[in-house]
């Protein structure tokens, strides 16, 4: 199993500190580069393979991957290294959030090449030229997207960047289009839609390259199997969330909680009261309702 994170920066200097926070006065926050942005999921990767410990038969890797803004090279690095059985992407959707389903991205260079034209005469330019297939391509987005209200099954499209240029010869533009897809369009198919457009083919010069992660190329083939594997592994993630809910509200957290460090993530409680429970012959029962707590019943001061 793979458990897959992302340790992006961005660019600049930010200075290390600790401050107050200005949202909670008794709360602090670290301030520096790296210090946001998915920290949380790789850090609880971390702290659960560590707590399950070696099992027989399963290799646990936790992987914290760079680019992942961009063209996901610590991806597409790992790729070929493993062929795990199931992947876990960490991502910073909050502590009290679930995300069951994330939009994939895919990004294409669109490029226009030709003939050096004159600024006197009425040819179209490359630059015109990459224009007007940005614009057909918003077009497009916009007839698939009619009948689709939420934002999560539209595609949403970004100009990313431009650049162009010449040598006096010939002259060129792109443009770097992102683009957020729903999930009845899978990377490959957008790209092949995108090659395959009349309109788009009928502008000398143009070219598209893929930009970034492939997901044809994994070995995630069986949409099927992948599907009933995500179900499987987000309802037990709501319980292990409900159950340590549970485990708050009925004041148990004394029976697991470790004595070298001072808090657990719900998750971490819910799991960490199934393995007790399963030891000694308790009774469990899958839980899918969240219990109502003390807003600072999950604060707790190390034992002296």
């Amino acid at each position: 199993m793979v458990l897959l994170g992302h340790i992006d920066t961005v660019p600049g200097e930010i200075s290390v500190r600790v401050a107050r926070s200005p949202l909670s006065p008794h709360s602090q926050v670290l301030f520096g580069r790296g210090s946001v942005d998915a920290k949380g999921p790789l850090s609880a990767f971390v702290d659960a393979v560590a707590g399950c410990g070696a099992m027989p038969g399963w290799q646990m890797v936790v992987i914290g991957a760079v680019g992942e803004e961009q063209d996901s090279p610590g991806a597409q690095h790992v790729l070929p290294l493993y062929h795990p059985e199931a992947a876990i992407i960490g991502g910073p959707s909050g502590w009290e959030r679930v995300t069951l389903d994330y939009k994939g991205s895919a990004w294409v260079l669109l490029m226009v090449r030709r003939s050096l034209s004159h600024t006197a005469g009425q040819d179209e330019s490359a630059y015109e030229a990459v224009l007007r297939a940005w614009e057909t391509i918003k077009a497009k987005a916009a007839v698939l997207n009619l009948e689709r209200e939420k934002a999560f099954n539209r595609l949403q499209l970004s100009l990313r960047g431009m650049d162009s240029g010449g040598d006096g010869f010939e002259e060129w533009a792109s443009l770097r289009v992102g683009a957020r897809l729903p999930l009845d369009l899978p990377p490959q198919r957008w790209y092949e839609q995108l090659s395959g457009d009349p309109q788009l083919a009928g502008i000398p010069g143009i070219s598209f390259q893929p930009v970034g992660f492939n997901i044809h190329k994994s070995h995630l083939s069986d949409p099927l199997r992948l599907i009933r594997m995500l179900v499987a592994a987000r309802l037990a993630y709501l319980w292990m969330v409900c159950q340590g809910l549970w485990v708050i509200a009925e004041k148990k957290t004394g029976l697991i909680d470790r004595t070298d460090r001072i808090d657990k993530s719900l998750f971490r409680l819910g799991l960490d009261w199934i393995k007790f429970a399963l030891k000694r012959n308790l009774d469990v029962e899958p839980i899918f309702r969240f219990q109502p707590v003390l807003s600072n019943v999950n604060v707790r001061k190390r034992k002296k």
